[in-house]
Parts: structure tokens; C-alpha cells; sequence
């Protein structure tokens, strides 16, 4: 590619994306490097578990086997935890190779770096689906994942301090550990009456996440979304636990949620990313906030939220294969799948297809 072409491509997605995200992106960028910006000013609080109760529910859905003795990182890479008690949360599982100094603040840390690659790769094991897993499991009745939650969650903690190492360097990655720490807790009953501790964790990430809200809406994807999500049901959740100053990220994640749903989704349904993974992630996002929503008792989205998200779930379905689950690999597809509650394949779309249809449509 030329240097001339190069240039061409840039302005063209200079235009598309809008002077005045552009400029949300520059001026975050450099608050965060020149010390300025107020989420470089975040202060730690005291973290302590247990977060989970060991409890039992009845309910006739199969629980999930995922992160018994291994993980499919990104959906096809398994990576083995039998014989270690728990991940290497600064690793990158395909080289091995750790990320060097892993105490520094999170912004002293790039998205690729020559020793570890794609960060992405350390941040898999840190997004929290074995809370899902382990969740289920407990609620099924084997009491002994609840021990081994709490334990990762323990370990979690110690060894990812508040906004420091890579795991607190981004506000989606953040996003989607309290969605689904919400997520575990409603799947074992624990929503309306949650420990200290795992609210405690729950506030430390919506105190990481609101700062650099406007950085994400900037990018006009997944990210602003799923922010606005956590920012909804932390907040939420934080009020309905006698924390009244969560009611302020409540109404932001509310205001955001209906933004995004008329920006970034189509009359018909399509999805500002063009991806048929990626809109499943935002897809699987919606769901959590509505039976979040719906669970709470708290006012409905407004019709045109609610109409937006039909669409997006009948455009899913429409490229799903009843037979197999499988759907075209349309855009890009970095191995995110947000919501996995059942054992079946990375590539099977139908329980996302099944969930937000039963939702929205």
C-alpha cells in the first residue's frame, strides 16, 4: 500500500467516524498520558471475600461444565487448570509469556506489546465466565465450586489490585466481570441480598468504568455499550443494596443504553459493527440488561430500545442455521462470546438467538 493510499484510508475513516469522536479519542488519550485526566486520580478501597453465599436453587437447566480443568480461551483454544489451583492472570496462554511488572498502573501498559502480543490474550482468562460456570454449578449443588468461586475471586483481587496491571486498563474488559458477576448472582438468588464483598468489587469497577465513559461512546461499537450496561445494572444493584449514590450511574447507563440502541442499531435490525460475532456480543449485552431489568421490577426501555432490540434479535436470527447453530463468519471475529451459560460450540448462535428472541420478540 502506498503512502498516498495509506493517507486516503485514514481520512476516509476520519470522515466516517466524526470530528467529534475524534477529538473525545485525542483529548482522552492525552489526559491519560499527561497525568490530567481524572480516572488517573482513582483511589483503592479495601476489597475482602467472601463474595458468594453457598447456596442451592432448584431450576431444571443443565449447569455448565466450562472451567472445571480447562478453558476454550476465545472460544477454541483450550488451555488446561488441572494441577495449578489458578489461572496465571497476567499470561498470555498461547506463548506463556507474562506480562512484565504487572503491579504498574494500568495505563502504563500497551495494547501490543512485544513480549505478550495482543493484550486481549491476557485479558481472556479476567473476564469472568468461570464466575458464570462455577455459579451455576454451586446453584446446581455441588458446594464445593462455591468454595473454589470465592477462591478465584480471592486470588483475583490480590493479585489484580485496584487500576493497576493490565486486567483495569480497559472499561469493556471491566464491563463484561460485572455483568457477569450480576449474571452468577441472579442465576443463584443472591441478586437482591448480595455480601459486602462483591459489592464492594461490583463499585471498584463502576468507579473505573464512569471516567472514561465518553472515550468509549467515542468509538461507537461494542465498548459504549457495554459500559452503559454495567454502569445500568451495577448501579442499580447498588441501590437496591442500600447504596444510594449508585443511582447516579443508574440514570447514566439508562441514558446511554437508549442512545446507543438508536445510533449504533439500524430500523432493520443490523449493527454499526459488521459482525455477525460482534452483534451477537451486543446482542447477549441487551439480554443481560433486560432480565436484569426485569428481575429489579424497574421501568421498561423506552419502544424504541425495545424495537431496536427485536430487530437486532430477529437479524441474528435470520443468519442462524436451526440445524447446526452456525452462521456466516461475516466481519471480524475475535473469539468473544459474552454469555455462555450452556456447553454447546463457540459457533453455535441458538442460545443467544433462543434467549433474545424469547426477550424482545
Amino acid at each position: 500500500m502506498t503512502l498516498v493510499t495509506r493517507l486516503a484510508v485514514k481520512a476516509r475513516t476520519a470522515f466516517a467516524l466524526g470530528i467529534v469522536n475524534i477529538a473525545s479519542v485525542l483529548l482522552y488519550r492525552f489526559g491519560v498520558r499527561t497525568g490530567l485526566h481524572p480516572v488517573r486520580r482513582l483511589q483503592a478501597s479495601k476489597i475482602a471475600g467472601p463474595f458468594f453465599r453457598p447456596v442451592s436453587v432448584s431450576t431444571k437447566a443443565a449447569a455448565s461444565n466450562a472451567w472445571r480443568d480447562q478453558a476454550s480461551c476465545f472460544g477454541w483454544f483450550p488451555v488446561a487448570w488441572s494441577g495449578r489451583e489458578f489461572p496465571d492472570w497476567h499470561a498470555n496462554p498461547f506463548s506463556g509469556l507474562r506480562v512484565e511488572h504487572p503491579e504498574r498502573p494500568w495505563w502504563g501498559f500497551s495494547d501490543f506489546g512485544e513480549r505478550v502480543g495482543d493484550i486481549k490474550a491476557v485479558w481472556e482468562a479476567s473476564r469472568f465466565d468461570w464466575v458464570l460456570a462455577m455459579a451455576q454449578r454451586g446453584a446446581a449443588g455441588e458446594s464445593a465450586e462455591w468454595e473454589r468461586l470465592n477462591a478465584w475471586l480471592d486470588n483475583w483481587c490480590a493479585l489484580n489490585p485496584q487500576y493497576a496491571g493490565p486486567n483495569w486498563m480497559c472499561g469493556q474488559e471491566a464491563s463484561i466481570r460485572v455483568m457477569h458477576l450480576a449474571m452468577a448472582a441472579l442465576l443463584s438468588g443472591q441478586a437482591p441480598d448480595p455480601r459486602d464483598g462483591l459489592l464492594d468489587l461490583v463499585e471498584a469497577h463502576l468507579i473505573r468504568i464512569a471516567p472514561t465513559l465518553h472515550y468509549a461512546m467515542a468509538q461507537d461499537n461494542n465498548h459504549g455499550i457495554s459500559e452503559a450496561a454495567a454502569l445500568f445494572i451495577g448501579g442499580n444493584w447498588l441501590v437496591r443494596s442500600g447504596r444510594r449514590h449508585g443511582a447516579r450511574w443508574e440514570r447514566v447507563g439508562r441514558r446511554w443504553l437508549e442512545n446507543r440502541a438508536y445510533r449504533l442499531i439500524a430500523p432493520d435490525g443490523s449493527f454499526s459493527q459488521h459482525s455477525v460475532n460482534y452483534h451477537r456480543v451486543m446482542l447477549d449485552t441487551l439480554c443481560m440488561v433486560e432480565v436484569w431489568r426485569r428481575d429489579a421490577g424497574l421501568e421498561a426501555f423506552s419502544a424504541l430500545w425495545q424495537s431496536r432490540a427485536a430487530a437486532a434479535a430477529t437479524w441474528l436470527r435470520c443468519f442462524v442455521d436451526p440445524a447446526s447453530g452456525d452462521a456466516p463468519n461475516l466481519g471480524a471475529n475475535d473469539g468473544a462470546r459474552l454469555l455462555p451459560l450452556v456447553d454447546t460450540g463457540y459457533r453455535d448462535f441458538r442460545p443467544s438467538v433462543q434467549l433474545s428472541m424469547a426477550l424482545f420478540a
